[in-house]
């Protein structure tokens, strides 16, 4: 995202914004092991029900945050912001981990 910002051709910040896709779909399937493997019954239902709902919370936040900052102030501030948020960080401390099964 910060390379997104601080983009001097539009060339870049099309090629910054493949990176941060490509990212992003690579993370999934690693998130979606890590909670089969971390959580049980229904915590590791909830923690897959967060994840895909993650996607849609993202693009309505874009939409709100990241237009009205790009119509107001300038295009370069939403990258920018993008770049230090956290909210994924956030949403994860709410979750325990399961227990592990002692055999």
């Amino acid at each position: 995202m910060m390379i997104m910002a601080l983009s001097p051709s539009a060339t870049l910040l099309i090629v910054a914004q493949a990176i941060a896709g490509a990212a992003s779909a690579a993370l999934v399937p690693t998130l979606v092991v890590l909670i089969a493997a971390n959580y049980q019954g229904r915590q590791q239902a909830q923690a897959l029900g967060w994840l895909g709902a993650s996607e849609a919370m993202g693009g309505m936040i874009a939409l709100l945050v990241a237009g009205s900052l790009g119509t107001w102030i300038g295009w370069r501030y939403p990258f920018a912001l993008l770049a230090v948020f956290g909210g994924v960080f956030v949403l994860a401390r709410r979750l325990d981990p399961a227990r592990a099964n002692a055999t």
